[in-house]
């Protein structure tokens, strides 16, 4: 659990800004785009939620869906955060180190639990181009792979915790030990994600099929310095025990 811990410090060391401490190891405590507030078929328990994951035809309702954009290597990247853990742009502004430090737990306690999706895409793009459109699938495509007859790609990072069991309880405080889970890196080959609209925030449609996945979102926009899209944007895998 200590060498998670600290990889997760060495590729995240804004974390520490916030109060959490390298040398503690942690109690480890996302089809066709439509639009709409909810899609309600009478009363509110029938909703749908505006964002859904179905894996293997299972529907995963999504509570995060989050998008930042930068420019790198001549090129526009977006990533785009979907999961069914709740998580914000930012941590929580804490001047007490170890509340701090407990905020950042938890958010490693809610990817981790069982029942955890998680589904970032990374969508690229010409400089001079829009976000609306189509972005094929290419696994561990890149700026390199965009051109004239290419001006859009995207690739996708999967990851599910199928089993976890609790391995700590001290208060209200939870630790899991993933003990079963899928991950899928380069996701995107036969895939495509298509954005439908740019307005306010970044929603569309994502179609996995080697992963037996689609859905469709609307993800709000982060600023580049949002501490938690930061920590969030890299695969869980690398901080669940």
């Amino acid at each position: 659990m200590i060498r998670l811990f600290d990889i997760f410090f060495t590729t995240h060391p804004e974390a520490l800004s916030i109060g959490a401490s390298r040398t503690d190891p942690p109690m480890i405590q996302p089809a066709t785009a439509t639009r709409l507030p909810l899609l309600c078929a009478g009363l509110l328990s029938a909703c749908q939620a505006p964002g859904t994951l179905w894996v293997n035809g299972e529907a995963t309702p999504l509570r995060t869906m989050l998008v930042r954009a930068d420019e790198t290597e001549g090129a526009t990247r977006a990533t785009v955060v979907l999961s069914n853990g709740l998580f914000g742009c930012r941590l929580p502004q804490l001047d007490d180190p170890a509340r701090a430090q407990q905020a950042v737990q938890n958010m490693i306690t809610a990817a981790c639990r069982e029942g955890a999706v998680h589904l970032n895409l990374t969508l690229w793009r010409t400089p001079d181009g829009t976000w609306t459109g189509a972005y094929p699938g290419v696994a561990y495509g890149g700026p390199l792979d965009l051109g004239p007859e290419q001006p859009r790609l995207s690739d996708a990072i999967y990851y599910s915790v199928e089993e976890a069991i609790l391995v700590e309880y001290v208060s209200l405080d939870r630790a899991y030990a993933v003990e079963a889970a899928t991950y899928a890196e380069g996701a995107g080959a036969d895939g495509r994600v298509d954005i439908a609209g740019d307005d306010g925030s970044l929603w569309g449609s994502v179609n996995l099929p080697s992963l037996g996945l689609n859905g469709q979102f609307d993800a709000e926009w982060c600023e580049a310095d949002d501490n938690q899209f930061a920590l969030i944007e890299s695969s869980p895998a690398f901080v669940c025990p």
